[in-house]
């Protein structure tokens, strides 16, 4: 099994992640991301396509 560090789609701290498609580090993270979700009213798919792209931003921010 491998393991590689990835950053949470919430807090953005690095994690790491045996699966491929763990997207939070904590049951706080994954209760963050569902609560905002509902007020919203997005899917889960379109959650996390959101908090994908906010962590691309986050991290396209901190390069400059």
């Amino acid at each position: 099994m491998a393991i590689t560090y990835r950053p949470c789609i919430v807090c953005h701290q690095l994690m790491a992640c045996a699966r491929a498609n763990k997207y939070c580090c904590s049951n706080l993270c994954h209760s963050k991301m569902h609560k905002r979700r509902a007020k919203l009213g997005l899917s889960t798919r379109e959650m996390i396509a959101l908090l994908k792209d906010e962590l691309l931003q986050a991290e396209q921010t901190e390069e400059n």
